[in-house]
């Protein structure tokens, strides 16, 4: 008793090798007459921006090194901060950002309560989009991001602080992380 194969090995093999073809027309186009939005910002080497960065309003700067890979510098002046990223860019106008730095969170200190935080470092990410304005005719663009960032405190005492009716208490320090959301829009220039 033999078994029927519905399908040959020539299926087979054209069923492999079929998306390969594909595959090498879509990497064989020119950017320049196909994603003018991939043109402007991947294929130029600087990039500044100004508005809302990920620590507050300020300015970032972003060096490409890849058409799909950015190193950043990010600085602030509302709520002071500064910190270095990397932004990775897969699929064109859509950027995901890895950032690292140092900043100040913005804690409500009540007087009974333990001291101020202040944070040792931050980390974070931020997603979204570069929106082209007349890409045709400027190197301007819109920038629309949301992401969190985790601000740490090595050595943050939280037994400290209150009213002193006694002895001071003793002081207990721990690893403290809070965690903020933040949203990114401002105006870049790509050169």
């Amino acid at each position: 008793m033999h078994s029927h194969n519905k399908y040959s090995p020539r299926f087979w093999t054209l069923a492999a090798f079929l998306p390969l073809s594909f595959q090498s027309t879509v990497f064989g186009q020119s950017v320049t007459s196909v994603d003018t939005v991939s043109f402007d910002h991947s294929r130029t080497t600087h990039h500044v921006e100004a508005g809302f960065n990920a620590l507050g309003a300020g300015l970032t700067y972003r060096y490409q090194l890849f058409p799909w890979l950015s190193a950043d510098a990010l600085a602030s002046g509302s709520s002071p901060g500064i910190a270095m990223g990397v932004t990775v860019s897969p699929l064109g106008m859509f950027f995901v950002q890895g950032i690292v730095g140092t900043g100040t969170y913005e804690d409500a200190v009540t007087v009974d309560g333990p001291p101020a935080f202040k944070p040792t470092y931050l980390y974070g990410w931020i997603a979204g989009t570069h929106l082209p304005i007349a890409p045709k005719r400027t190197r301007l663009y819109f920038i629309f991001a949301f992401g969190q960032l985790k601000y740490v405190q090595n050595h943050y005492n939280y037994n400290g602080g209150g009213f002193m009716i006694g002895p001071p208490a003793t002081p207990l320090y721990r690893t403290e992380t809070r965690v903020a959301e933040t949203i990114s829009v401002g105006l870049g220039l790509s050169f």
